[in-house]
């Protein structure tokens, strides 16, 4: 396997208008950072238009279980879902739209999709500009699902993940000290 591309990631700054992106959240079944669910939430004007997750077959269908104890994936939820390079040209337009992309934990979630582009021999997407929520805030994802009010039970599911950083990014840009969490 190669070595790894650098993908910067940046913070939102105060008055920042980030009006069009794509938030995608990453669980991963193994701690080579092999992914086993994608979410994807797209936001067009500052409204979020569509949010969805897929399950990924991890190679070997193999998980490490202290992963799945945290998203209670396990091998048969994705023995039949579909490996990366099959999802891959599905997936590819969300990355690949020159949007920005917006994660919470960007490094990570920017890792696990260059190591699943590169395990199959797959060129990584070029990408333009990312931004990351955790770098932006500092606050946990858990810490703003409460303040939410959300579920907790919810958090690393995929799509709510994607979701809810998409949530942090609109509000960090309507109020960056958002409400006093930091």
């Amino acid at each position: 396997m190669s070595t790894l591309p650098r993908i910067p990631c940046r913070a939102l700054r105060p008055g920042e208008r980030l009006q069009d992106f794509v938030a995608f959240d990453f669980e991963t079944a193994t701690y080579q950072q092999m992914p086993c669910s994608l979410g994807i939430t797209h936001v067009v004007h500052g409204q979020i238009r569509s949010s969805f997750s897929q399950l990924i077959q991890p190679p070997e269908n193999r998980f490490d279980e202290a992963l799945t104890r945290i998203h209670g994936i396990r091998p048969e939820h994705t023995k039949d879902a579909l490996e990366w390079p099959a999802l891959w040209h599905i997936l590819a337009p969300y990355f690949e739209s020159h949007l920005p992309l917006v994660a919470h934990n960007a490094p990570f979630d920017l890792g696990v999709l260059t190591k699943a582009c590169l395990h199959y021999e797959l060129t990584p997407p070029s990408l333009d500009l990312v931004y990351c929520t955790y770098k932006t805030t500092k606050i946990r994802l858990a810490k703003w699902i409460a303040h939410l009010n959300l579920r907790e039970e919810d958090h690393h599911e995929a799509a709510f993940d994607s979701k809810v950083c998409a949530l942090l990014a609109l509000e960090y840009q309507r109020d960056p000290s958002l409400g006093g969490l930091i």
